[in-house]
């Protein structure tokens, strides 16, 4: 319906300007191959849309509708979504010293006037997405059908590995964080999209990597899961992390997981039973390295974080568990590891260096003079590299190599 509503008012405001054919920036969301790239992240789309943009200023002119659709587009796709940034959304894709590329805030009042009027001719969800996100939050923010197509948009990107690294990550992040501030009006958008969320990682296992803990990020912000279903999610990071004992980070990535839904159920215990297999983890990869005769001293760096994570346990949880023996056992073994580390070292030895000559220089330089004044002397006493002279030198070099 409110699709409907804004493709109506949307025709009807357009309906005695020139026609707008969505052909004209087509050619930027198919690849080589014809196939689609309605999920790849805006920011690559602008490369191809700024292509587009000026081979219709040299066929149409540069004050064509033609011209001017293409470049609000690849303005519009050109920054950074910054989704935890509600302030300043968007951020430039390129800045170096006092240049940057294109962001909202460049765009003028009819530019973004027709971003609105381009959202219903879109259908890939990321572009589509982007317009209207950008039509709403730098336009008028009272069309409140603009937000709903950028919500709508946002959220139907797929839940598919790629997509979710290219624009689906952000793009739901965002998603969420409009509906949320919409208040009461955005609560049941906000429901829909984490029980979707909830359902997609229920129904995963360990192979789906790191998505699941991003998924899990964003159930916890949006603060829509009840202590039942904080209960489930640790229980179901719990399986995981047995499932995939021989990737080590990811396990202690989704016992981390747990541990946190465990908490916000009010499961103290079970939580910290999760903090301790993390640090079992990280003794485990000791070993696993140890065995696999690697450098001591990269073993000690997980015999350390094994500490500090146990130590970060309540003292109570410790006592009943018997972990503080374990801390004293893992203590002495850091100190073998230490000094197997040394003992690992390689010795270099050289001739002596004499540098008296430059000491005294650097004194002649500064003597008698204020502290301002002796400070430039110094830094003047060996000055930046001559870049033309030095290339110079290192071809004569070169050509007398030769």
């Amino acid at each position: 319906m409110e699709e409907t509503q804004l493709t109506s008012t949307a025709s009807n405001r357009g309906a005695a300007e020139d026609p707008i054919d969505p052909a004209w920036w087509a050619p930027a969301l198919v690849d080589g191959n014809g196939l689609s790239r309605g999920t790849e992240s805006p920011e690559v789309l602008s490369l191809d849309l700024a292509r587009l943009r000026a081979e219709a200023q040299v066929d149409a002119g540069e004050d064509s509708l033609r011209t001017r659709v293409l470049d609000v587009l690849a303005k519009a796709a050109s920054p950074m979504l910054v989704p935890d940034n509600w302030t300043e959304p968007y951020a430039p894709a390129m800045q170096i010293a006092n240049r940057r590329s294109a962001i909202p805030d460049d765009l003028s009042e009819p530019e973004l006037e027709l971003l609105a009027r381009l959202v219903p001719l879109i259908e890939e969800p990321v572009l589509k997405a982007r317009v209207a996100d950008i039509a709403w939050a730098y336009g008028d923010r009272r069309n409140m059908d603009l937000l709903s197509a950028a919500v709508n948009a946002y959220r139907s990107v797929p839940l598919k590995r790629d997509a979710w690294l290219r624009a689906g990550r952000d793009g739901w992040r965002r998603a969420i964080e409009l509906s949320l501030r919409r208040g009461n009006a955005g609560r049941q958008t906000v429901k829909e999209m984490t029980t979707e969320l909830a359902e997609f990682l229920f129904a995963k296992d360990g192979s789906a990597g790191f998505m699941l803990t991003q998924i899990s990020d964003l159930l916890r912000d949006a603060r829509s899961v009840d202590q039942a279903g904080a209960r489930d999610l640790a229980n179901h990071f719990v399986s995981l992390a047995a499932a995939v004992a021989g990737n080590h980070r990811l396990r202690r990535a989704y016992e981390r997981h747990a541990c946190t839904w465990y908490l916000r159920a009010g499961e103290t215990d079970l939580a910290n039973e999760c903090t301790e297999r993390v640090g079992q983890t990280y003794l485990d990869e000791a070993d696993e390295r140890l065995a696999q005769d690697r450098p001591a001293l990269v073993v000690g760096t997980f015999i350390e974080k094994a500490i500090a994570t146990i130590r970060g346990l309540p003292r109570k949880y410790r006592s009943a568990r018997g972990l503080d023996g374990q801390l004293q056992q893992l203590r002495d073994r850091l100190a073998d590891i230490r000094e197997l580390s040394l003992e690992e070292m390689m010795l270099i030895q050289s001739d002596p260096i004499d540098i008296t000559q430059y000491v005294e220089h650097a004194r002649k330089v500064v003597s008698g003079k204020k502290a301002l004044e002796a400070l430039v002397s110094l830094a003047g006493i060996v000055p930046l590299i001559d870049a033309t002279k030095a290339m110079a030198d290192e071809r004569g070099v070169c050509c007398t190599d030769r």
